[in-house]
């Protein structure tokens, strides 16, 4: 799954994308090897042009992310502390606990027809 997250990053870059949302969970596992902690952190390096915006999930309480000194610039977390991230006509903000408390945050099946403005979180594993 390393190499569809890496075709992602590309793709967002090859079409001008400027913001990635990684929702939390990205991993299937608790413990990564150092091979794919660093083959991660390249694709973050490697597409400095893309923000990765990361909230985490119920599964990250050990999250290699949380564990590192120095994330590369690119790189942003929403953790415990309110956050705001702005994209021309798009703001993120709060924690993911927070957001989903003012109800800014549904579930939507493969029937829900997308409405201007919209913002998509797609969920994966890697």
């Amino acid at each position: 799954m390393l190499f569809t997250f890496e075709r992602l990053a590309e793709e967002a870059n090859k079409n001008n994308i400027k913001v990635i949302i990684i929702s939390g969970d990205m991993f299937d596992t608790k413990s990564l090897t150092k091979k794919s902690k660093e083959y991660i952190l390249n694709i973050f390096k490697n597409h400095s042009e893309i923000d990765f915006i990361y909230t985490s999930g119920n599964h990250d309480e050990s999250n290699f992310f949380f564990d590192l000194e120095e994330l590369p610039s690119n790189f942003k977390m929403f953790d415990n502390e309110w956050k705001t991230y702005s994209y021309d006509d798009l703001m993120l903000y709060g924690t993911p606990l927070k957001v989903k408390e003012a109800g800014k945050v549904r579930l939507e099946g493969k029937e829900y027809v997308v409405q201007d403005g919209d913002i998509m979180l797609f969920r994966f594993n890697i």
